[in-house]
């Protein structure tokens, strides 16, 4: 017994630490970012090459799928670029050092308009979720003494669905910065009877009055729209309850606005867009359009800007 306690100690235990240790060196390099680093080097690239840009798209996926920079310029007559994220960047921080390189990339004197587009305050605890990632702006995790998937996750991927990635590609963007349908799978559509999320409406008024400082102090001669994005939903009361929380976000917001001193609030607008009146104008998620859809948002948000 005593000799078989020794070779545990000596062999088995420093085995199975250096296997687990393996395990996680294994996970760390698995991860993939689904285009998201060369979609960012694409965007600065595409932002060097422009002569001038008057407007900026900013926000997550929303405005990814939603928004089209290109057709601003066509009903506007100014020159739009696009410079929304996948997942927003995953945190705020990372998000505000993307937006603080484009700034850097144009001329921020000569941004008139700022549209901001987010998803964030329609969803419960999403805020919570993005203070506590630990990854960068492309969802890369750090190395950690703590797995980020479990071996049945991997498993699971790899057997029913051709890999271990749950990341899933996405297309470099135009040189609009809008992203290329002819490269974009829908694939299976979310069920049309998804329901409202609730967010805490004093934490999104603060975020979102601390983002539209942090946007005013990057473009100072800007005006700063911040937009609640179209979504699908299928029954009337998700409808009602939408509404209720929105007016009773933007009246927040507009009294945090006051709390912040840097914030010039007659420079701010605040606008929630059309909810999309059918299901086929969504593509993979209930606020990501598909072409035809993206056409009746960036409509609907025209409609709705005041360049003066």
């Amino acid at each position: 017994m005593v000799s078989v306690n020794r070779v545990v100690w000596r062999f088995g235990i420093p085995a199975l630490l250096l296997a687990y240790v393996g395990y996680l060196v294994w996970g760390y390099t698995q991860q993939t970012d689904g285009g998201r680093t060369a979609i960012i080097r694409q965007h600065l690239s595409n932002l060097e090459a422009m002569d001038h840009v008057d407007g900026l798209i900013l926000g997550g996926s929303n405005a990814v799928f939603s928004l089209s920079a290109s057709q601003l310029d066509e009903l506007s007559g100014m020159t739009w670029y696009n410079a929304s994220l996948m997942n927003e960047g995953y945190t705020d921080p990372n998000y505000r050092g993307f937006v603080t390189r484009v700034a850097e990339t144009v001329d921020p004197d000569a941004i008139s308009l700022v549209v901001y587009s987010t998803v964030s305050p329609l969803r419960a605890h999403e805020f919570d979720r993005r203070k506590n990632f630990k990854g960068d702006v492309t969802g890369h995790l750090p190395l950690s003494i703590k797995p980020s998937r479990s071996a049945l996750d991997y498993f699971i991927q790899s057997a029913f669905e051709g890999g271990v990635s749950k990341s899933k590609d996405y297309p470099l963007p135009t040189r609009d910065g809008d992203i290329d349908f002819s490269h974009v799978d829908c694939g299976d559509l979310p069920a049309e009877g998804q329901f409202f999320e609730w967010e805490d409406v004093t934490l999104s008024a603060q975020t979102i009055a601390i983002q539209t400082a942090f946007l005013e102090s990057m473009f100072p001669k800007a005006k700063v729209v911040i937009v609640l994005p179209s979504e699908y939903y299928s029954r009337p009361e998700d409808l009602e309850n939408r509404k209720q929380l929105v007016d009773s976000l933007f009246d927040q917001v507009t009294h945090d606005f006051g709390d912040i001193a840097t914030i010039d609030a007659s420079r701010v607008s605040l606008v929630e867009q059309s909810p999309y009146p059918i299901f086929e104008y969504v593509c993979d998620s209930r606020h990501h359009a598909n072409q035809i859809g993206r056409a009746f948002r960036t409509q609907d948000l025209f409609a709705r800007l005041d360049p003066s």
